[in-house]
């Protein structure tokens, strides 16, 4: 949109934006100029993208993609021009992670920073506890998978994937920030508890 000239005018939106690509979502109210309403309308473009998804073609030949970057260009201009149902679609968004947050909360050990979660939905994105103090690594279970995931929120800390696998073996893996038990499942709840007690004591050494 910028360089067709038509990027809307947000300062703070822009700058809350870039914040969050380079720190990621899950620190965005860390930023010293966080706002609530920028927060708002970037999670309605968050609630659209996660509707309205583009992938690559499989076999790698090339993709016209001028229609979906229209729509999405429509779409943005739109929230920031902060039409009520765009309004109100990020507030819902914003509404849902929060109950998730907290409907998923397990427990925490703040003094090295690991909270554990438990779910039927993706939780390796919330990095805080019940108090709402930021964490550094997630222990999440999915509950309907018979999966744990292992993530870390900074660039730096405990490989995850190596962690994994020192639990799970050759089968668990990811990558250095985020990777989860093998995927047939099969895991328990106190399979992912285990998993908290060893990286709380892993980091506590």
């Amino acid at each position: 949109m910028a360089l067709k000239g038509i990027k809307p005018e947000r300062e703070s939106f822009w700058a809350l934006t870039e914040y969050v690509d380079l720190n990621g979502p899950h620190r965005v109210k860390e930023n010293i100029l966080y706002n609530e309403r920028d927060h708002i309308l970037l999670a309605s473009f968050w609630a659209w993208s996660k509707e309205n998804r583009l992938f690559p073609n499989r076999d790698g030949s090339v993709s016209d993609v001028s229609d979906f970057v229209e729509r999405a260009e429509k779409e943005l201009i739109g929230i920031l021009n902060q039409e009520e149902e765009k309004v109100q679609r990020g507030k819902d968004f914003l509404k849902k992670e929060e109950d998730l947050k907290h409907e998923s909360f397990v427990t925490a050990k703040n003094s090295v920073g690991v909270v554990l979660r438990k779910s039927t939905e993706f939780v390796n994105h919330l990095y805080y506890d019940h108090r709402d103090l930021p964490q550094n690594y997630i222990v999440g279970f999915n509950s309907d998978m018979g999966k744990v995931t292992v993530s870390r929120a900074g660039d730096e800390g405990i490989n995850c994937k190596e962690f994994v696998q020192s639990l799970w073996g050759e089968g668990a893996g990811g990558r250095e920030g985020i990777a989860g038990s093998p995927r047939e499942g099969g895991l328990t709840f106190d399979d992912a508890l285990q998993a908290y007690k060893k990286l709380v004591e892993k980091l506590s050494q």
